[in-house]
């Protein structure tokens, strides 16, 4: 398979707003390659905008040399039908029903195309959240 042909990763991360920087990243790199994904394969990162000024976010973004894309909590809430772990509890603390998730379909197109998937549903780690989704970049309608 040429990589061309392979297709665009995104990470989704959800985070708290103190969360570390350095455990952020001890979490990702092997959470990531116990599913056999290369971090290099990733696209783009995204979150919730409300986070977009977080340190640990932008200091991941940096890390993994991936640009940081953000969305409002309604744009994620609208992908919720297609979320494999909903959470009542994120949607009272963020109005969204998830951020890892739903970010990482999002940085895929919004809304994402049908052939978009959820690969690595939401892991939990110290202070973040992560997801990674898959499929064709699609165009905003």
């Amino acid at each position: 398979m040429s990589h061309a042909a392979l297709p665009f990763l995104a990470l989704g991360v959800g985070c708290r707003q103190r969360a570390d920087a350095e455990a952020a990243f001890a979490f990702i790199g092997p959470a990531l390659a116990e599913r056999g994904l290369d971090p290099a394969r990733l696209g783009a990162l995204g979150s919730l905008d409300r986070r977009r000024d977080n340190p640990t976010l932008s200091r991941l973004a940096e890390h993994l040399g991936l640009p940081l894309r953000v969305f409002p909590a309604a744009e994620l809430e609208a992908l919720t039908p297609r979320l494999l772990t909903p959470s009542a509890a994120v949607f009272r603390a963020v109005g969204c029903h998830g951020v890892a998730e739903a970010a990482a379909l999002a940085c895929l197109g919004t809304p994402p195309g049908p052939a978009a998937r959820l690969i690595v549903p939401k892991l939990a780690g110290p202070g973040i959240t992560l997801a990674v989704a898959a499929g064709p970049l699609e165009s905003p309608a």
